[in-house]
């Protein structure tokens, strides 16, 4: 089974309200969290937004308080350092019970990024050993450049973000053997008109694709890009871009897919885009189950029984399996054009909209147990003053 996620990190919304595009805040984060935890095809999570109204030294912090309060899926933390670690480990803790067993059960994922090419920070270093030490799986994810900070190359990119993310297993496993690590490249090319990295490019799918074959190769658990585009807006480029970078690398089976919600190479999001990604990884999951040809997908008995100029539209056959061989969308219209006019002739964006509102409105959240919320708020508490003086 492949399972999804968001991309993290972002800076901007666009908000619904207005269009506008907008620094993104905490409560952009709890409503879009709010949201996530309610998408079926998006089974785990990343701080999809970095809150631009919280302190730079404690967003993580604040971020990863915020996820773990709004939604019960696993949780993907990209922490500043090992000091920003220590506390959302403290948190993770306090959902499970203890240290020792949040090692046995880990709820969060830690990501860290080595700095290409072919190099670690103290921080980065640090933060892969402190993971491995505590029992937590480590997400070693490289974003080399292709012609800026790796070979122009395709290939060479990809031996390159090899040897980066095997250095980081290297780190795992002799501080704690059997560390659980996954192969997570987000290798990019560069757009050498404008220096963009090519989110939407087909270079970005080709070599993520290749990613999956080589995690394969040294058997450990993939997650890899999609949904990227460089797109401002949730437009018809964002829809081609996103869909081409997804499915090609989800045919190669990873275990994770990143990247839902990516708008304007990975700095935008907005809460329309989720909802459309959703529906995207449910064509996607369609097209990774294949077709079956079984005996009774062969169909060979319901062909003579039924014979020239039949119908099936009401046959047994076509009522029992109807749900399991075709993908219905949710979003997606489908509907007559005179349906579609009748019904508001609601274009995809709109369509989206409505949907969100529908979530919010309806979804109810597990709430933490008032000790559980209470000692989340006495370690935010604690990691204010301690990260907000080692900053000074």
């Amino acid at each position: 089974k492949m399972y999804a996620h968001p991309s993290g990190g972002m800076i901007y919304v666009l908000d619904s309200a207005t269009g506008e595009r907008r620094e993104s805040t905490l409560l952009d984060l709890e409503n879009l969290t709010g949201l996530l935890d309610a998408l079926n095809r998006i089974e785990c999570l990343a701080t999809l937004v970095s809150p631009r109204d919280v302190e730079e030294s404690l967003r993580d912090v604040y971020a990863a308080a915020c996820m773990l309060r709004n939604s019960t899926k696993h949780l993907q933390v990209a922490p500043n350092d090992s000091s920003s670690l220590d506390y959302i480990i403290d948190m993770a803790a306090a959902l499970v019970g203890t240290k020792e067993e949040l090692s046995k059960r880990p709820i969060i994922t830690v990501v860290v990024s080595p700095t290409s090419p072919l190099s670690y920070s103290n921080d980065a270093a640090d933060i892969v050993i402190k993971s491995a030490d505590s029992g937590l799986p480590v997400s070693i994810l490289p974003s080399p450049l292709a012609g800026a900070t790796s070979p122009v190359s395709l290939a060479g990119t990809l031996v390159q973000q090899n040897a980066e993310i095997l250095a980081g297993n290297l780190l795992a496993q002799a501080t704690k053997p059997k560390s659980l690590v996954t192969y997570s490249p987000r290798p990019l090319s560069i757009d050498m008109k404008t220096g963009a990295a090519g989110y939407g490019s087909v270079e970005y799918a080709m070599m993520s694709t290749v990613a999956v074959q080589l995690a394969k190769y040294y058997g450990i658990p993939s997650d890899i890009a999609g949904f990227g585009t460089n797109s401002k807006i949730p437009d018809q480029q964002a829809g081609f871009e996103r869909a081409a970078t997804a499915l090609f690398p989800s045919l190669a089976g990873p275990n994770l897919l990143d990247g839902a919600g990516i708008l304007d190479a990975d700095v935008t999001t907005c809460p329309e885009q989720l909802v459309i990604d959703n529906e995207i990884l449910g064509m996607i999951q369609r097209v990774r189950q294949g077709i079956s040809v079984g005996r009774e997908m062969l169909a060979l008995d319901i062909l003579a029984e039924i014979g020239p100029e039949g119908t099936f539209l009401g046959h047994r056959h076509t009522r029992e399996l109807f749900a399991s061989e075709h993908y219905v969308p949710s979003l997606f219209d489908r509907n007559l054009r005179n349906t579609w006019e009748n019904a508001g002739a609601r274009d995809l964006v709109k369509a989206a909209k409505d949907q969100v509102k529908v979530i919010l409105k309806t979804h109810v959240r597990e709430h933490l147990e008032k000790s559980i919320d209470e000692e989340l708020n006495r370690i935010l508490s604690i990691a204010s003053r301690a990260l907000h003086r080692d900053s000074n």
